[in-house]
């Protein structure tokens, strides 16, 4: 029994990037398939993908605010394995995985030990996990990219051509979501300044990225699209500048934990007894990109924003909480692997806690998508909606189908009905402040009035903090109300 626990543990230090891969698959499959959808994030990204698959170009038929390559991968990730809501949430467990496989990896890099390693993991999991309900986006892709091009920095001596690896994932960064990218190019210049020997290489990441960025945009002009992207991307972005500050407890816990991190920096870094002249070095290095990454709460302070802030937060506390445990002597050595003990208990106990309720989460819902019989199945096969919306959306759809006009939805849910009937209304199909452009909510109010042939639905009441009160205070003084579909209002105009 003995020596096959050991071969076991063998087996597992030797292949330990593929155990944490399983591990955290099982843990998180349950919570990323079994939720319900609504109108959000989730339900915004497959339409603009979706889009993407069915041949609409990305920034003239997809008002897309963020560079591509999260929608490139997930319409690739479509014609592979199939367009539906099903492989939309595989497609998030894959890029969670990355996530914390790179956390895992960036630890191991600061050469803390594969067990340490793995029990910090086990605990930013535990912290973060949160971030597998946001669902597939952009923003968990980028900071993988984030993560694996710190990993590269630390181990520059042991990559050939680290330069290359490095300018490569700078590029699917800043490609993936642009703010990010900026925010991690202020971390590079950071530091290069702590670290002046590296100013020839810096210069060398920067030039290949710039090389990759030049291609990048030549691709846009050639197909078009070039003037859309700058519109969406760029200039339209000053509108999210709006009633969107979230200030609430986990806010204040984002500020506190950000605080602690900066007292234990200059604590470690005022004192020798912390920490080997290596060892600040490595810190001082995370420093250098952990604090720009701050940055992704602006313009939106929310929840979501925070919680890809914290991981490198809890990257730089578990880091420097280590180099201080190293320098605490425990006198009674039962009592340190008491302290062990109880530290192992607990994470078996969490490893099984979220390991059979994700389990028992998968087993519900499949079982759920497969009695499912809903007519919408294609592309809706593997999302749960309540009774109440798929009524909703049967309603809506059949009317849009038998209306002798155009038919437009210009509120937040419009992906509900339009994704279902493939229908593209550019910009209108996502009417949010922020995705509207260069030229706003007067650009929008100015197609309005161009409209010919067509009706306009609405809901009653405002549904996100991103509709504009602007253009829905257009449409009711210059359209007719002439009926109404439960809760939401039917639009034609005036003359």
């Amino acid at each position: 029994m003995k020596e096959n626990l050991i071969k076991v543990k063998k087996f597992v230090e030797k292949h330990d990037g593929i155990f944490v891969t399983i591990l955290i698959f099982i843990m998180s499959l349950g919570y990323s398939l079994y939720i319900k959808t609504l109108a959000g994030d989730e339900l915004w990204n497959f339409q603009n993908v979706y889009k993407i698959y069915n041949g609409y170009k990305i920034y003239v038929d997809a008002n897309v605010i963020t560079t591509p390559i999260f929608h490139f991968i997930g319409a690739l990730v479509f014609k592979i394995f199939g367009a539906n809501f099903l492989v939309f949430r595989l497609y998030n467990i894959i890029i969670c995985i990355a996530l914390f496989l790179g956390v895992y990896k960036l630890f191991k890099s600061l050469k803390i030990g594969k067990k340490k390693s793995f029990v910090f993991l086990l605990i930013v999991y535990l912290l973060e996990n949160g971030i597998i309900g946001f669902m597939a986006n952009y923003n968990t892709l980028a900071m993988v990219f984030v993560l694996f091009a710190m990993i590269v920095i630390i181990n520059k001596e042991k990559i050939k051509r680290y330069e290359l690896w490095e300018a490569i994932l700078i590029t699917l960064i800043i490609l993936t979501k642009q703010n990010i990218g900026i925010f991690y190019l202020i971390g590079l210049i950071l530091y290069t300044i702590l670290n002046k020997r590296e100013l020839k290489n810096t210069i060398k990441i920067l030039g290949i990225t710039g090389m990759f960025l030049l291609i990048f945009i030549v691709i846009l002009y050639f197909n078009n699209i070039l003037e859309g992207f700058i519109s969406y991307t760029i200039l339209g972005i000053k509108e999210f500048d709006r009633e969107n500050r979230y200030v609430g407890k986990f806010s204040i816990y984002f500020i506190i934990i950000a605080f602690i991190n900066s007292l234990l920096i200059l604590f470690i870094n005022t004192r020798n007894k912390y920490g080997k002249k290596e060892e600040k070095s490595i810190l001082n290095n995370i420093t250098c990109f952990a604090y720009p990454i701050l940055g992704i709460t602006y313009p939106i302070f929310n929840i979501a924003h925070i919680r890809y802030t914290l991981i490198l937060q809890y990257v730089l506390l578990f880091y420097m909480l280590n180099l201080i445990l190293k320098e605490c002597k425990v006198k009674k050595y039962e009592i340190k692997n008491c302290i062990i003990n109880i530290l192992i208990i607990l994470i078996i106990l969490i490893i099984g806690y979220y390991t059979i309720s994700s389990i028992m989460y998968a087993k519900s819902y499949f079982k759920t998508i497969l009695n499912n019989k809903y007519k919408y199945s294609d592309p809706y096969f593997g999302t749960l909606f309540s009774n109440e919306i798929e009524e909703k959306i049967d309603k809506v759809t059949e009317y849009i189908q038998k209306s002798e006009k155009n038919v437009i939805y210009i509120t937040s849910d419009a992906a509900l009905y339009m994704i279902p009937l493939k229908q593209n209304n550019k910009v209108f199909d996502l009417l949010l402040l922020g995705n509207l452009g260069r030229d706003g909510e007067n650009g929008i109010i100015d197609k309005l009035n161009r409209l010919d042939n067509t009706t306009i639905l609405m809901n009653k009441e405002k549904q996100c903090w991103q509709e504009s009160d602007k253009i829905i205070d257009f449409v009711k003084n210059n359209y007719k109300n002439v009926g109404e579909i439960e809760d939401i209002l039917i639009y034609q105009y005036k003359n």
